[in-house]
Parts: C-alpha cells; structure tokens; sequence
C-alpha cells in the first residue's frame, strides 16, 4: 500500500481531500509537465466551448430506431466512438436540444468513471448527432488537433491528471469546470499530427493483432482445463 505524508497546507492549497491527486502516479504526471518543452495550456484555453449532454427527462422519447444518433457513455469506449448500441432521438427533439449537438471533429469525454479509464473519443462523422448527461462535448480551437488532444486524454500522464479529479465513490464524475482547468501539453499543430498519426498507427497494428492473441488466450485456457483433467486421472 502506497503511503504518502501530504502537508496540511497542500491540502488547504488544493482544496481536494481524498488521496488520489497527491498519489506518486499524479506526481510523476505532474513531474512530465514541468520537464515539457512545449508549453503547457488549460484545457479551457484550446476549446471554443464545453457543453454537458442534456439529462434524459428533457425528452420523452429515446426509443427511436432511426433519426439523430444519441450518443452516451457505453458508446465512448477505450478503443474510441462505437455506434454499434447507439440510441436516436427524433429531429424535433434534436432542434430543442440545440446547445448540445455535436458536429464532426467535435472531442467527446465521458465524466462518468465508475471503474476503469476516462474515455474520449473523436466525433468523425459528417452526420450530426447529440449527447447524454454523462459525456461533455469539446468543441476545439485550431491551435490543436482533435486526434492529438484525444491520444493525451488516453495517454498514462492525461488519465492520472483526470482520476485525480474525479469525485463521489461509487459513481465517479468530473465536473466540467475541474476537466477545463486540465494541463495540456501543447507542440506544435504538426508535431501534434505527427504524434496523432503514430499512435493510430500503434492502434492499428495491436488490432491486427488482437485476433491472435485472443485465440492464443483461448488455447492457453483449455491446455490449463486439460492439465487439470489429466492431473485428476
């Protein structure tokens, strides 16, 4: 068990009382920032705007089977956005609901965790579409990329910075004004691009090998099932 003696004054400095932003992964996060050559933003400062989805009572009906997607936490996982279980909402709802419609290349994270990563995904599609209570919609400036800001949100450094500001115990949430005051490390737009491009690269070539690993996964599981039967004979 990790222990760590935090002053009174830190505490009272932060504001935070739970143990999560003084443990030795947000520190050594932290300790990334001030080693950055590149400058170090608030998240606020790369955004033009940050919108919580709608809560679902502002509607009466999610159970169309075609119309604007509805995007909301299940459908924002690690490996990115997956529409497979999507909901729609009809287009008058839509329109009411203008404030939290999202548009291509819009960041989309969920600031739900109740256990596992912070997830963030790309919006890519031309078709508009619109979120849930439980995803915050990032609207971007040009001075960052969409897929590098998403590729730091997943990273270890961005991932300790955000659990250490999640609140509440079973159900874990970050309020939007804590995921806007979020350090961003910050290159240039083209070394953005090019770290982005890497990373999916990266991605690309664990898919690929995802279906072998699974199967191997799957041959170890029934050689340790016959061991077992051949250890009882």
């Amino acid at each position: 068990m990790e222990v760590t003696i935090v002053p009174i004054s830190k505490i009272i400095k932060k504001g935070v009382w739970h143990y999560q932003p003084y443990s030795k992964a947000v520190r050594d996060a932290e300790a990334v920032l001030k080693q950055s050559p590149y400058p170090i933003l608030p998240l606020a400062e790369v955004v033009e705007s940050a919108k919580r989805g709608f809560f679902h009572s502002n509607i009466a009906n999610q159970t169309e089977t075609e119309g604007i997607p509805l995007i909301r936490s299940i459908n924002i996982t690690s490996g990115g956005l997956d529409l497979s279980s999507v909901a729609y909402i009809s287009s008058t709802d839509d329109d009411k609901l203008h404030t939290t419609q999202v548009q291509k290349d819009d960041v989309l994270v969920s600031i739900v965790a109740i256990a596992g990563p912070i997830n963030s995904a790309v919006y890519n599609l031309e078709q508009s579409a619109n979120i849930s209570q439980h995803i915050c919609r990032l609207r971007i400036k040009n001075i960052i990329s969409p897929y590098y800001l998403v590729s730091f949100l997943r990273s270890n450094i961005g991932q300790h910075l955000l659990q250490a500001r999640l609140t509440g115990s079973v159900s874990r949430t970050i309020s939007i004004q804590s995921l806007l005051q979020l350090p961003i490390i910050c290159p240039p737009l083209r070394h953005q691009e090019q770290i982005a491009s890497q990373v999916k690269a990266k991605k690309a070539q664990a898919a690929r090998h995802q279906p072998r690993a699974e199967t191997l996964q799957n041959e170890t599981n029934q050689t340790f099932d016959q061991l077992l039967k051949e250890g009882a004979l």
